[in-house]
């Protein structure tokens, strides 16, 4: 039997056999023991748990199958862990990364759906392996009309943990090597996901998750909390240095406490208030123009208005050099309190948005932030116009 065998019967005869009596049943008894067989070709049984849940003493309403890395967790009501699901009308079939809730979110302060979507948030921007393979999308298991608002209300639940995923017609399934390809991709996105987590532990993770994204910066504070705002000017543009990466400093043999939420506020606030820096400098730029100077009310602070995971935090405006028409201009702000030649972490999302944007991407280094604050600015496909020091790689035994 193959994974689109076995999807084809469940999807077709699901709806059928949950009508009858569960115990013994020969469809619930195919979920539960054909899935190792089926998902062997792809898993190592000694990393992976695989589990095929018809139900648990009577049918659920929605059958799945999942898979979990026994090293961060036994049990799919915590953690993370790659699962197959499938719509309410059994119709269609999501591979997902997702999340336990059951254990995973007790005892954790704060409103529970609000702490899912926050760690949902976190690893869509963190994650890069997904990227341009699955989709961020909304999946929807829910299907019928005639259910129970408990069972509603896990389905909802499994639509809230998901955190990316790709959508298949039980009806028009890809061959069954693409099939395959898709989980062994998703199985990359999942072991980077473990690979960052705090100690491995997705407890430790999801508590640093939450207090560094409840981590608030209150915009409405007085104007003399932000003094420095008060001298940016066109002259605070500089030419950009040649920086050295390579790194002058040896490790001690030392190991060091880590204050992960301190580390998290300490950056969050100065990487705000350098955006603050950088859409004051735009506002002067546009207004010296008399081509933009009717753009400046359109300027947007976007990672404040629609988050930071677009790969630029400032959306200006710009004169296109070859029809001097007006045209989008793509702001990445990276900030620091240090000198002019203190290099920045550049990431794979930020990367990849330089790609696509081409010469209307630019990043606005500022610096000496709170003391003479300047900036520069380096624009273009960052590949080709920054030197790049490799620090972290996603890994994996030959």
């Amino acid at each position: 039997m193959t994974i689109n065998d076995l999807f084809e019967v469940v999807g077709n005869s699901f709806e059928k056999e949950s009508n009858v009596i569960f115990k013994e049943n020969w469809l619930a008894n195919k979920i539960r023991k054909d899935a190792k067989d089926v998902f062997s070709m792809v898993l190592d049984e000694e990393m992976y748990n695989v589990k095929g849940a018809p139900g648990e003493g009577r049918w659920a309403t929605i059958p799945w199958f999942g898979i979990i890395n026994k090293k961060y967790s036994t049990t799919f009501q915590n953690g993370f862990y790659v699962v197959y699901l499938f719509s309410s009308d059994y119709k269609t079939i999501y591979l997902c990364l997702s999340q336990g809730i059951t254990d995973t979110y007790k005892g954790i302060l704060g409103e529970r759906d609000n702490n899912i979507s926050k760690v949902v948030s976190y690893w869509r921007r963190e994650l890069n392996t997904y990227k341009n393979i699955f989709s961020t999308n909304n999946i929807s298991l829910l299907k019928t009309a005639n259910i129970t608002n408990k069972v509603k209300k896990v389905i909802q639940d499994y639509e809230k943990v998901n955190i990316c995923s790709i959508k298949y017609e039980i009806s028009q399934l890809p061959n069954v090597e693409t099939m395959l390809d898709d989980l062994s991709q998703m199985l990359v996105v999942y072991e980077e996901l473990n690979s960052k987590l705090i100690n491995g532990s997705y407890r430790n993770t999801i508590e640093f998750i939450l207090s560094k994204e409840t981590i608030e910066i209150n915009k409405d504070e007085e104007k003399a909390e932000y003094t420095y705002l008060d001298n940016v000017s066109i002259s605070c543009l500089v030419n950009s240095p040649t920086i050295d990466l390579i790194p002058k400093i040896k490790s001690n043999g030392k190991s060091a406490k880590v204050n992960y939420e301190e580390q998290a506020k300490i950056s969050k606030r100065t990487g705000y208030e350098g955006e603050l820096f950088a859409f004051e400098f735009e506002k002067k730029r546009l207004r010296v123009s008399s081509q933009l100077e009717a753009y400046v009310d359109k300027i947007e602070h976007v990672s404040v208005s629609k988050g930071d995971g677009l790969g630029y935090d400032i959306l200006s405006y710009e004169l296109d050099p070859d029809t001097e028409k007006v045209r989008e201009r793509y702001i990445e702000v990276k900030s620091t309190k240090g000198g002019r030649d203190s290099p920045f972490y550049l990431s794979l999302n930020e990367l990849l948005a330089s790609k696509e944007k081409g010469e209307q991407y630019h990043i606005y280094r500022v610096y000496e932030l709170y003391q003479d604050a300047k900036l520069y600015v380096v624009s273009g496909d960052m590949e080709y116009t920054l030197n790049l020091l490799p620090i972290n790689y996603l890994a994996g035994p030959r």
